[in-house]
């Protein structure tokens, strides 16, 4: 940003002791674009990496690093209400709890905490929707949450028509309901990127709606797109979707996996081109998937088999292939997983996956401390687990501790 410039303070903290749930580890785990968080055993919440816009949910200021990396733990949620289902964008983190309440921090120039405001605010503060919330999502500057009643309200960012709210409108700071999703639309899953969206139903149909530029939307609309509108190529098969910088990634029915959308780095499985690919095309897997990830300009596939499977951009090692090397649009197994992968999440030049023990890996750009090794600021090529982590499968509450040093002083906490 011209003007102005920011002096970071890298630490030296000791390592942090959590646990991931190994019992429903799917939202468990979130990352933006150079912040991770995570939901742990307890029920706590724990952030690490890029700090500058209160995205670790620390409060802003004190003693806080601006960036920090090993996990640190966010503030607790209001009324003592235990968080379920874990999101992040580009700069903002956010929390469905068990309650179906919606609670938002971090980063808010868009208004996509939802708080009626644009000021960024490093506290969970509660977001006022129309009803309870079953589930939410959001990418980019954006944000949104389905609920009960199955309508969609979504905030933020909306420059390119992404809130779906039939407007271009630069920005929304309270929740709006999304328009013309039919009545038969029952939304299964959602997803937010850069600056499109798009929904699956329960009967597997998929509708995306924003920017429409290189295909993302698998539409043939030349101009961006403000209501849901019906990504027919498709039909009726769509299980789950993904949602990234320019291209979206869908799992079937049947476990295959088709992607469309900006293909510059081969983040849709396909021979690398500049086309607008606005048709879906199928990824070529060793074998059927369970899920699909997407970041920035890459992609990550959870294979039946619990291995993971990375194509795109690596030039920070996105792809865990071991080196920071050219774009691939092949996909081929991430290193450092020794075993079975619950669950597999991409961030804008990142990825983790949430492994049966409990484990959490991640691994690419760590500039910020993102990945979580605690190792410096340079890339991990390959999967590394998250600080010091019990590797035991368990059910139980476990105790987290972590020690955080800064140049003033020194802070413990433990549940």
């Amino acid at each position: 940003m011209l003007g102005a410039f920011l002096v970071r303070s890298h630490v030296a903290p000791a390592l942090a002791t959590i646990q991931i749930s190994s019992v429903d580890a799917t939202g468990r785990v979130a990352l933006g674009d150079s912040h991770t968080c995570a939901i742990t055993n307890d029920n706590t919440m724990w952030c690490w990496g890029d700090n500058s816009s209160y995205q670790l949910g620390v409060g802003s200021g004190g003693s806080v690093p601006t960036d920090s990396p090993i996990p640190i733990r966010v503030t607790a949620l209001g009324g003592a209400r235990i968080p379920s289902q874990i999101v992040a964008g580009s700069t903002h983190s956010c929390v469905l709890a068990t309650d179906g309440t919606v609670w938002c921090w971090g980063g808010n120039g868009s208004g996509q905490l939802g708080d009626a405001s644009l000021v960024s605010n490093g506290t969970p503060t509660r977001v006022s929707l129309a009803g309870v919330a079953s589930s939410i999502a959001t990418g980019g500057l954006s944000t949104c949450a389905v609920l009960v009643d199955n309508s969609v309200q979504c905030w933020g960012k909306n420059t390119y028509g992404q809130l779906g709210i039939g407007t271009t409108t630069a920005s929304e700071s309270t929740p709006q309901t999304v328009l013309h999703i039919p009545e038969w639309l029952t939304v299964h899953q959602l997803d937010v990127g850069a600056n499109h969206t798009c929904a699956i139903s329960t009967t597997g149909v998929s509708w995306c709606w924003g920017y429409f530029q290189d295909g993302r939307l698998g539409l043939t609309q030349q101009s961006n797109v403000v209501m849901p509108a019906a990504t027919a190529s498709l039909g009726g098969t769509g299980q789950s979707i993904a949602t990234g910088g320019a291209h979206t990634c869908a799992l079937l029915t049947n476990g295959t996996v088709k992607c469309f959308g900006k293909n510059n780095r081969g983040q849709i499985g396909q021979a690398i081109n500049n086309n607008a690919n606005d048709v879906p095309q199928q990824v070529t897997l060793s074998e059927n998937a369970n899920s699909v990830a997407t970041g920035t300009d890459f992609s990550c596939v959870l294979l039946t088999s619990g291995a993971v499977q990375c194509f795109g951009v690596n030039g920070s090692g996105q792809l865990a292939s071991g080196s920071a090397s050219v774009s691939r649009a092949i996909p081929s197994n991430a290193l450092g997983i020794n075993e079975v992968v619950l669950d597999v999440v991409a961030g804008k030049d990142h990825a983790c996956a949430v492994l049966t023990s409990g484990t959490l890996k991640c691994w690419g750009d760590n500039y910020f401390g993102q990945v979580g090794s605690n190792s410096g600021n340079t890339s991990e090529t390959s999967a590394v687990a998250v600080g010091s982590l019990n590797v035991v499968p368990t059910t139980t509450t476990t105790t987290t501790t972590t020690t955080t040093t800064t140049s003033s002083s020194t802070s413990t906490s433990s549940t």
